[in-house]
C-alpha cells in the first residue's frame, strides 16, 4: 500500500514570510502530473480593506519564461476549502475578515508551467507562504522529486 507521501509531491514555493511587496512565485512544472495546484497561506493583518488589499493571480507558460494570465476555465480558485471562487484565476483578499485563510488555485489547462502572482495595492505587511501540490503522477512513488 503507498502512503500519500508516495503519491503527492508537496513543494514549498514561497517560504513563510512578511511580504509587503508584488511578488512572482516560482512555477511549477506540470510535466508527469495530471492535477497540479498552488496552495496559498494567507497570514493576518489588519491593514486590509478597500484600499489596502492582496490580489492572487494564477499564470501559465509554455517555457517558463512568457508568462499570461489563466483563463477562468482553465483554473478553479477554493478559498477555505469550501467556497468556490466565480472568478476562478483571481482572489482577492481585501478585508480583515478575510484573512487567514488558505487559497487554492488549481490549474486544468495545457501549459508545461503555472506561477502565482501575488499584487499588493496599498501598503500591507501580511505574511504568506505558497506551496505546490501535484496529484496523479505517471511515475510513482514521488518521494525525491521535486516541482
Amino acid at each position: 500500500m503507498h502512503t500519500i507521501y508516495e503519491n503527492i509531491l508537496f513543494t514549498q514555493l514561497q517560504a513563510p514570510i512578511v511580504i509587503s511587496a508584488t511578488t512572482e512565485v516560482t512555477s511549477i512544472n506540470h510535466t508527469g502530473y495530471e492535477i497540479n495546484s498552488h496552495i496559498i497561506n494567507v497570514g493576518v493583518d489588519s491593514a486590509l480593506d478597500g484600499s489596502n488589499y492582496w490580489t492572487f493571480k494564477l499564470q501559465e507558460s509554455d517555457d517558463n519564461s512568457t508568462f499570461t494570465d489563466v483563463t477562468d476555465l482553465n483554473c478553479l480558485s477554493i478559498v477555505n476549502n469550501n467556497t468556490v471562487q466565480t472568478s476562478g484565476s483571481t482572489v482577492v483578499i481585501d478585508a480583515v475578515a478575510e484573512d487567514d485563510v488558505v487559497v487554492q488555485f488549481e490549474y486544468r489547462g495545457l501549459k508545461e508551467y503555472s506561477r502565482i502572482v501575488m499584487t499588493e495595492t496599498g501598503t500591507l505587511t501580511t505574511p504568506l507562504a505558497v506551496t505546490a501540490l501535484q496529484e496523479r503522477a505517471s511515475i510513482a512513488p514521488v518521494i525525491g522529486r521535486s516541482a
